[in-house]
């Protein structure tokens, strides 16, 4: 792995630890204030604004984007996305540690699985290649195949909940957790394209100035997308179980950024078959351990769905 790769697979890390750990210190400082429906809009902006373990964790979630899209600059999404099962485990470590929560039997094996998942996609080695730049970006997104993975993120976004809701709700779980993941695989997916204006020696914000109707449809998918993925989830824990969806959403959120960036920036289509078969083996204990992990968050280390995520 050579040190342009190290260096976005830790940023990757980092943004996802940031990211997970904040929204476990969201909970925490949430769970400890009056209900909201029980105190006006403006208490309640100022309960949460001065609950210290509530504002740490919604810092932690917005400051996250900095080293994921520094991530994203520098490497594929092949290799950004699973480290969100990184994410995870330092959640659990967390909430061991600091939150004084018991690690379950399913908690250490999803920690294996997924260190075990990281270890393999080190062994593979293998180069993120040089970043795209923004010319390069440009000339991906007017190829018709580009739009067709665009368009079908985004019907995957749609779709799932809009079949739920025509069953009267049915499937609830499952099809939110698909299109909460197609939601956020467009919203990375933006991402990336963006930050193409900021490497290879661009202009960054001047690029993007030059080509303001581009760069607008494309942070218009990014914050339609993060936000969608936000959104679907909550209509899914609130008409399903979050113990279904949180799986599938992560598993999701894994395997569609990369299969996305295989076919838009031909990610690993010059890898050879020993180190696919390692990265393929990577990917599917990353995949393993973040479904595991990602259903003891949602279950707690009692086994049981926590009250207010499931039903």
């Amino acid at each position: 792995m050579t040190s342009d790769t190290l260096v976005c697979v830790l940023l990757a890390a980092l943004a996802y630890s940031m990211l997970n750990v904040g929204i476990a210190l969201e909970k925490r400082g949430a769970a400890a204030l009056p209900a909201l429906e029980q105190t006006g809009l403006l208490r309640n902006i100022k309960n949460f604004l001065t609950n210290p373990i509530w504002l740490a964790g919604f810092l932690l979630t917005n400051l996250q984007i900095v080293p994921l899209a520094a991530a994203l600059a520098r490497g594929p999404l092949s290799l950004v996305s699973p480290m969100l099962g990184v994410g995870l485990v330092v959640l659990v470590l967390f909430a061991h540690f600091f939150l004084h929560e018991r690690i379950t039997t399913a908690m250490a094996v999803g920690v294996g699985l997924t260190i075990t998942g990281v270890v393999l996609f080190g062994v593979a080695g293998g180069d993120a290649g040089p970043p795209a730049s923004w010319a390069q970006a440009r000339a991906t997104t007017a190829h018709p195949l580009a739009w067709g993975v665009l368009l079908v993120l985004l019907a995957g976004s749609l779709g799932p909940g809009l079949l739920s809701r025509a069953l009267g709700w049915a499937l609830a779980d499952v099809l939110f957790g698909l299109a909460s993941s197609f939601a956020a695989s467009l919203g990375l997916v933006a991402t990336k394209l963006l930050m193409s204006a900021f490497a290879a020696g661009e202009l960054g914000l001047a690029a993007l100035g030059r080509d303001w109707p581009y760069a607008a449809v494309l942070l218009l998918l990014l914050l339609g997308g993060n936000g969608g993925s936000m959104v679907l989830q909550q209509v899914g824990f609130q008409k399903g179980r979050a113990v279904v969806l949180a799986p599938v959403y992560t598993v999701g959120f894994i395997l569609l950024p990369a299969i996305a960036g295989a076919l838009l920036f031909g990610e690993l289509a010059d890898e050879p078959p020993g180190t696919l078969v390692l990265r393929s083996a990577g990917l599917a204990g990353l995949l393993g351990g973040a479904a595991l992990l990602s259903l003891a968050s949602v279950t707690g280390p009692t086994g049981r769905a926590q009250s207010g995520t499931s039903k």
